[in-house]
């Protein structure tokens, strides 16, 4: 279908945590945080206040759910590791739909819609019936930076959220181009929510730039190396902070012993 531009309302978001796409799942998205701050270092008895400027806080606000304890892909089994255990999140923003009332799913032909990034640490998960349905409320604390601490913002743009990802060095994809060349590196975030095929089976997620959205190469260090898809893995890859990435940016999966794979990858520009 056809994604458009535009103003948008939470009902077209998606979330995908931990390897999981649980926007089937979730009714509410909280607040998705970036400011800056400058934190007080002074002492009870200090005469002078000093403070740390441009110090980051990135957070996730309360998230609520339908409660859902299916093996495979319910809420409860992507969040089993419970409080106090970090989990890579993506928030899609996604966009409005064309057609009233239509899921606007993003797929390859949505490429470069924004997207908040990062791992955060999960401070609460319960449930609850108040609301006539059994529910759970689940809270998220700040910004793990983890490999990030070179890089200070999580909104980025989305390269793929789809299933049956088959495309392999030979092949082409709809790339990202919003703005231009930049040389302060970037990170990748990835999901993989499926796979077709078999336990054990493997796959290498990367991320390829070019200048002309014709002639791409592979974006070196931006790559998941050879990785076992049937455990829904997901993670956050880093390149150097002062690395250059050209203007137009596109998945890529090269694909060991795997058929496809359901994706979710996103990259986010250092600045």
């Amino acid at each position: 279908m056809t994604v458009v531009a535009g103003r948008t309302v939470q009902k077209w978001a998606h979330l995908v945590v931990g390897g999981y796409d649980l926007t089937g799942y979730v009714n509410q998205i909280g607040a998705a945080m970036w400011e800056y701050d400058t934190p007080g270092l002074m002492a009870l008895d200090d005469a002078v206040q000093g403070g740390l400027p441009n110090e980051v806080t990135v957070s996730l606000g309360e998230v609520r759910g339908i409660f859902d304890n299916t093996a495979t892909s319910g809420l409860h089994v992507a969040l089993a590791a419970g409080a106090g255990s970090g989990y890579i999140i993506t928030a899609i923003a996604g966009m409005r739909a064309t057609i009233p009332n239509q899921v606007a799913y993003p797929d390859e032909g949505a490429v470069g819609i924004p997207a908040f990034c990062g791992r955060f640490n999960l401070l609460q998960y319960r449930q609850s019936g108040n609301d006539g349905i059994l529910s759970a409320p689940l809270k998220f604390g700040g910004w793990d930076a983890g490999g990030l601490i070179a890089y200070d913002q999580p909104w980025g743009s989305l390269l793929v959220h789809d299933d049956g990802c088959t495309l392999n060095a030979g092949g082409t994809g709809i790339a990202s181009g919003t703005g231009g060349q930049t040389t302060k590196g970037g990170y990748m975030v990835y999901h993989v929510w499926g796979y077709s095929g078999i336990a054990g089976d493997t796959a290498t997620i990367s991320v390829d730039d070019s200048a002309d959205n014709s002639s791409f190469l592979a974006l070196s260090g931006c790559t998941t190396g050879s990785i076992d898809v049937s455990t829904k893995p997901s993670g956050i890859v880093a390149i150097g902070k002062t690395a250059t990435v050209r203007q137009y940016v596109r998945w890529q999966v090269a694909l060991g012993t795997a058929s496809d794979v359901d994706l979710t990858l996103s990259f986010i520009r250092g600045r």
